[in-house]
């Protein structure tokens, strides 16, 4: 049922709803759990509750809770304007005003992006962080196109529920958006292929060479916008692991704990620049701060076949000489490897990586073929963050837990969201 609503904004984002300051999280000490710190966004517009339907996606209430109380809380009329200069820096500031305006009519948009070439496209989204999905969903109609979407098997129920919000908070887009029912049925999603301009495809390998072969078969084929599976790290340097504390241990144990690490912007290894005794200790920290997660955000439990596969990788990292360090309450694992030498790291949900190193930023550069965020306690310098972009295509730096909550602004997979669906004029 939907929640109670305030005020419904007129518009895609009302100052008074969202308009928050720019630290707009509150940290609940010794959990390591942020959230929006005004009120609670999805209360506005009756934004449904997506709860009921977490099991099927695959992840517990809370964490569905989470990916959208956060999601919705970036939606400021001041991260959509620079989203917009971001993407598409040739559209004016009055333009990007009367696209965020609810009573914008699709004649206007089309008048406002005259310069679009393509007018349909079919949007393929992985089954995993159904937050990340929606927003690009809402952000795509933005833009003058009609949006054919076919979300995974797990999660269609939730979005058919996000759609009939959308009918009645944001009519003209919603009109745009169509639902396509998953199915194993390549004949007919041919057929669908060939009737868009663009195919924009989130999945891993195979899925990508699946649908870009299915593409090639039309006989026009479409823009194919492709978005696979990306590393994200975190790094922890010489100077810094002195400086430690309970704060630093609880942001880390947030970003490997939302969405059971299976995101993109999950944390799957972290490069320590310290002893392998610095690394117990760390590694030991750290597990205090994943059980005091595990209270307000639980895992969705593993079936047998996850739990096997993780005790069975974990086992043969014990033979290769990694030490494992196991919370109490979650499944969360810590892979403590011997060194870069037998470094084989574990890509599964609930586990880190960590790796003693002498220099993190060149075991990341070595190491990871395609990078997403690479995380840091401090900033980065301009300098290897360049480095980072250049040897393995990172391309988002947050500090300690804000990986799995960027802003509009982050340019999704070095490419953009809504940029790559626009004339070179406008961008």
């Amino acid at each position: 049922m939907p929640r109670p609503a305030q005020a419904a904004c007129p518009d895609i984002c009302g100052t008074s709803a969202y308009g928050m300051p720019e630290d707009r999280t509150s940290r609940h000490p010794r959990r390591g759990l942020s959230r929006p710190s005004s009120v609670c966004p999805q209360t506005i517009m009756n934004f449904p509750d997506l709860t009921p339907f977490a099991a099927q996606a695959g992840y517990s209430p809370q964490m569905i809770q989470w990916g959208f109380d956060h999601m919705l809380a970036h939606w400021t009329r001041h991260e959509f304007e620079l989203f917009f200069a971001q993407e598409c820096p040739g559209v004016s500031k009055d333009c990007i005003d009367e696209q965020l305006r609810n009573t914008t009519t699709f004649e206007r948009r089309c008048a406002l992006f005259s310069g679009m070439q393509r007018s349909s496209m079919l949007l393929i989204t992985a089954s995993t962080v159904p937050s990340a999905a929606f927003q690009d969903v809402f952000l795509s109609l933005l833009l003058p196109i009609r949006v054919t979407h076919r979300p995974s098997h797990t999660q269609y129920e939730m979005f058919q529920a996000l759609h009939a919000w959308m009918r009645d908070a944001y009519p003209e887009q919603a009109g745009r958006w169509m639902l396509e029912k998953p199915e194993r049925d390549d004949k007919r999603m041919a057929r669908l292929i060939a009737e868009h301009d663009i195919l924009n495809v989130s999945g891993s390998d195979e899925t990508i060479r699946h649908f870009k072969a299915l593409a090639s078969q039309a006989a026009r084929p479409p823009l194919v916008i492709a978005h696979g599976h990306r590393l994200s790290v975190a790094a922890l340097f010489r100077d810094d692991i002195p400086e430690l504390g309970a704060a630093d241990f609880d942001a880390l144990a947030l970003d490997a704990s939302v969405w059971d690490q299976t995101g993109c912007l999950s944390p799957k290894c972290i490069f320590f620049e310290g002893s392998r005794q610095q690394a117990e200790d760390f590694a030991q920290k750290l597990l205090e701060s994943l059980d005091e997660i595990a209270l307000s955000l639980p895992e969705h439990a593993p079936d047998a076949l996850q739990l096997a596969a993780h005790n069975s990788a974990c086992l043969m990292a014990k033979f290769d000489g990694a030490r494992i360090f196991k919370a109490h309450r979650n499944h969360d694992t810590i892979v403590l490897h011997c060194g870069t030498g037998t470094f084989r790291p574990i890509l599964l949900p609930r586990t880190l990586n960590l790796c003693p190193v002498d220099d993190a930023v060149d075991a990341a550069t070595r190491f990871v073929p395609v990078g997403q965020a690479f995380a840091t306690r401090t900033t980065l310098a301009a300098d290897i963050e360049r480095r980072l972009r250049e040897c393995s295509g990172f391309n988002y730096f947050p500090r300690f837990g804000a990986m799995q909550d960027p802003p509009l602004t982050w340019l999704h997979d070095g490419i953009g969201t809504i940029k790559p669906l626009l004339p070179k004029e406008m961008i």
